[in-house]
């Protein structure tokens, strides 16, 4: 269990700071929005089935959505194939670059005898 971490002790104040713009898009999304973005695959499936938890407190429902963000992220940054990893830009559109360079610098790192990421 020395792989597990909590999403808490991932995500930076800074991040959860960047994400809100987007917090706040999908706090007040609906059905169809959920629906449309299902067929245009812009979130994982995943994220997509939690967002109709209802959180009445406007501070957690943004901590708890940041987090979800963040989890697809790190899901998007998982299946990039080595090869993308040097196009931040490509890979995470419309993703606040605190988020993007944090990411980079915790879960890739630079090869000893090529300078490639991984």
């Amino acid at each position: 269990l020395d792989d597990v971490f909590l999403i808490t002790d991932l995500i930076t104040e800074a991040e959860i700071a960047a994400l809100v713009p987007f917090t706040t898009v999908l706090r007040a999304c609906t059905q169809v929005h959920v629906n449309a973005w299902r067929e245009q695959e812009k979130y994982p499936h995943f994220m997509l089935s939690r967002l109709p938890v209802v959180i009445d407190d406007d501070h957690l429902a943004h901590l708890y959505l940041s987090e979800l963000l963040y989890i697809s992220y790190l899901v998007t940054l998982l299946k990039l194939p080595s090869k993308s990893l040097g196009n931040k830009k490509t890979s995470f559109p419309n993703t606040p670059s605190v988020v993007i360079d944090n990411m980079y610098k915790k879960f890739t790192s630079q090869g000893q005898r090529d300078g490639k990421l991984r």
